[in-house]
């Protein structure tokens, strides 16, 4: 197995988890969930750091919002 094939897995992969939750939303009201993916302690630093990089992409990723006073 190749790098690019397993990029190309794993795309498919969150591709199809997306798919699986947008689906879910109808069935459970709409209920917010949250998904870990985990990864092989052998993986190596390139492809883990690729297969961070695309769940953004793939995923819509929360933000956080900072509030400062004016006082």
């Amino acid at each position: 197995m190749t790098i690019p094939w397993c990029l190309k897995r794993a795309e498919l992969v969150f591709k199809c988890v997306k798919g699986f939750m947008m689906e879910m939303v109808s069935w459970d009201g709409g209920i917010s969930r949250t998904v870990q993916f985990l990864v092989p302690k052998t993986i190596s630093d390139e492809m883990f750091y690729q297969l961070s990089n695309m769940l953004p992409q793939i995923f819509r990723v929360s933000s956080t919002l900072t509030l400062t006073s004016k006082h």
